[in-house]
């Protein structure tokens, strides 16, 4: 997550002066991290719950079209410095919360898969 947030950050320093390589370079760099974690965070969905996991997976899938609608709407009234100054805060507050508030779900599945390795 730090890299996603540092990757934003950066991009909201681009403008017309720097080389274009560089600009592709954090932009490519930035929605690498990104994607990775939307990989990551379907990835996750059936270690949550084995008896409500489509539930789960449509909560995921609605809260991030949510986002990205919200960040449209961002871009929209306002432009690409302010886009990817949002989406790194966004990243920092989520990652922050994660780290302090996030903890380990019971009930899981998860002690069903114990020894089987």
């Amino acid at each position: 997550m730090r890299r996603v947030r540092g990757g934003y950050l950066t991009a909201y320093w681009i403008n017309k002066d720097w080389a274009l390589p560089a600009a592709i370079s954090v932009t490519m760099f930035s929605a690498f991290f990104a994607q990775a974690g939307c990989g990551t965070t379907y990835g996750i969905v059936p270690l949550v719950k084995k008896q409500i996991t489509g539930q789960v997976a449509g909560n995921v899938g609605a809260y991030g079209n949510f986002g990205g609608v919200m960040f449209l709407l961002v871009y929209s009234l306002g432009n690409a410095q302010m886009l990817f100054a949002t989406m790194g805060v966004a990243a920092l507050v989520c990652a922050s919360c994660c780290a302090f508030f996030l903890k380990e779900p019971q009930g899981s599945f998860a002690e069903h898969y114990v020894g089987e390795a």
